[in-house]
């Protein structure tokens, strides 16, 4: 398929001349953009001439990023210029070849997924109700949308920068928990963090209000564990479960540790520990894998409760011990 150029026409504006020749070059399957314009000297300035190139006609320069990368720019030579003139806008086509085929779909290209303030605010709302990227991007397809589903990424992550304003993700929750948290028992938040001497976050243990309700009518039961590079931190992530007396488990509390010894389990059990203490409540029984740090900060902080192993990691073990022999 031959990339024609736009026709060389006249334009009564600029901005109708620019309309006109991305709807014809969409039509032919490539896009073009503005790199360079010119003011005349009047006050205030007006532009008199554009020079426009093809999408892909920036040539691809490596960046000191160790992630690897690609580029859809091939150094395509074409070019055209539209001039300000007595009578109207010229256009006028400097270069008419391409080294690249056409595209098949303009969704590929990102010139023709501008959102628009409407779209902006559909994948907002649609983020803040929990629903995944890929159901966004289909129900903003059957509304004849061109998008793709980087765009919407592109934007959540935009609309987090924005949330967060100068903070790192970890500030904006110590802000957040700072605000509305605190050893107050009608404190919406029970939340504990330490710094290093570096001032950077070592430990965060926090509860949710909602868990905390839970908690007080269900303290009987709690199940721990702890999981390793699970998050993007790569810290050891302590998960605190209780049970209900219908027998549904609830999440308890979270902890962010710098390491799994016995030092770092006992900030966590400890935290737990003054929990209880906050609501004059003791459990009954503690479930947990055979983690020997683990079991031995528990018997620091809790010594006449039992405890038991986890059944599930239990058949894990015996089903590995079998497969291995």
């Amino acid at each position: 398929m031959a990339l024609n150029p736009p026709p060389l026409k006249l334009y009564d504006s600029a901005g109708l001349a620019l309309n006109n020749i991305h709807e014809f070059v969409k039509e032919q399957g490539y896009a073009v953009s503005v790199f360079r314009s010119k003011t005349d000297k009047q006050v205030p300035p007006a532009v008199r001439k554009m020079w426009l190139r093809c999408a892909k006609g920036n040539d691809y320069t490596k960046t000191a990023r160790k992630r690897l990368t690609s580029s859809r720019m091939t150094g395509c030579p074409f070019t055209l210029t539209l001039t300000r003139t007595a009578i109207g806008w010229q256009v006028e086509v400097q270069d008419p070849t391409h080294n690249h085929q056409a595209f098949a779909h303009t969704r590929a290209l990102p010139h023709y997924r501008q959102r628009t303030e409407e779209t902006k605010k559909t994948i907002a709302d649609m983020s803040a109700s929990s629903i995944n990227p890929s159901k966004i991007l289909t129900n903003l397809l059957k509304k004849d949308i061109t998008i793709s589903i980087q765009d919407i990424y592109n934007e959540r992550q935009a609309n987090k920068k924005k949330l967060l304003g100068r903070l790192s993700s970890v500030q904006a929750l110590l802000k957040a928990l700072n605000e509305h948290g605190g050893d107050d028992p009608e404190s919406k938040y029970y939340f504990a963090h330490k710094e290093d001497d570096r001032d950077r976050v070592k430990y965060l243990f926090f509860t949710h209000p909602e868990s905390l309700k839970y908690f007080q009518k269900n303290p009987d039961v709690l199940l721990i564990n702890c999981t390793y590079k699970t998050n993007k931190f790569k810290m050891p992530f302590l998960h605190a479960v209780g049970v209900s007396n219908t027998g549904q488990n609830f999440k308890l509390a979270y902890c962010f540790l710098p390491g799994e010894t016995e030092a770092d389990y006992n900030f966590a059990i400890q935290q737990i520990y003054l929990l209880y203490c906050r609501y004059n409540v003791t459990p009954k029984v503690v479930i947990t894998d055979k983690e020997s740090a683990l079991k031995n900060a528990l018997r620091t902080y809790f010594p006449s409760v039992p405890q038991l192993l986890c059944l599930w990691h239990v058949a894990k073990n015996v089903l590995t011990h079998v497969q291995d022999n």
